[in-house]
């Protein structure tokens, strides 16, 4: 099983349980301008040859169980040569990231913030993930609080590890603005490996 590791832009966003994402079309703004602060970090920085040239999954994670907080990641999972790791470890690991752009997070009273942050993903061998949701957007932060209260421990208790701070979504319909919570399909997945 490969390893992934992926080059990232993280976004703060707003959280599961309000309807902001959907009826202000917010997602979709978000996600533009992750992508273009994400593009130009990129080729400022001359690492477009070190990365595949397809935009890794978004996903988005809460801050705590208690903090729901989406986070938007949009990045390139970078090529499987220790030439390309190092180069992008060493442009993070020199760069002032509070330099980067900023990005429109929307939260219930609108307005921008800066890039929160912009690093690694790895996607850790030996893990998999497990869908724990798919439906629409309204129903998903209930299913998230059961998981996160229920099924996480029972999980734990049987010898798996649940990365609740890396759930990743997929499938969400473009075009969101005016769009209900009821009509946005999602699905949810969690990580998951065996404890060792």
């Amino acid at each position: 099983m490969s390893t992934d590791i992926t080059f990232t832009t993280l976004l703060a966003h707003t959280s599961l349980i309000t309807r902001v994402t959907v009826l202000n079309g917010d997602f979709q703004t978000a996600l533009s301008n992750a992508h273009s602060t994400t593009n130009s970090f990129i080729s400022t920085h001359a690492l477009t040859s070190h990365l595949l040239p397809t935009p890794a999954p978004i996903t988005f994670g809460p801050n705590s169980p208690t903090d729901p907080t989406l986070r938007f990641e949009v990045g390139y999972i970078i090529k499987e040569d220790a030439a390309s790791l190092s180069a992008v470890q060493a442009t993070l690991e020199n760069t002032d990231f509070t330099t980067c752009g900023t990005i429109v997070g929307n939260r219930s009273e609108g307005g921008e913030e800066l890039v929160e942050g912009v690093g690694l993903r790895v996607t850790e061998e030996g893990e998999w993930a497990v869908r724990i949701y798919e439906g629409n957007l309204k129903d998903a932060g209930s299913v998230w609080g059961q998981f996160i209260g229920d099924t996480m421990g029972l999980m734990e208790k049987e010898g798996f590890e649940a990365d609740h701070g890396r759930c990743f979504a997929e499938r969400y319909i473009s075009g969101l603005e005016g769009v209900r919570e009821e009509d946005v399909r999602v699905q949810l997945l969690i990580p998951i490996k065996r404890r060792v």
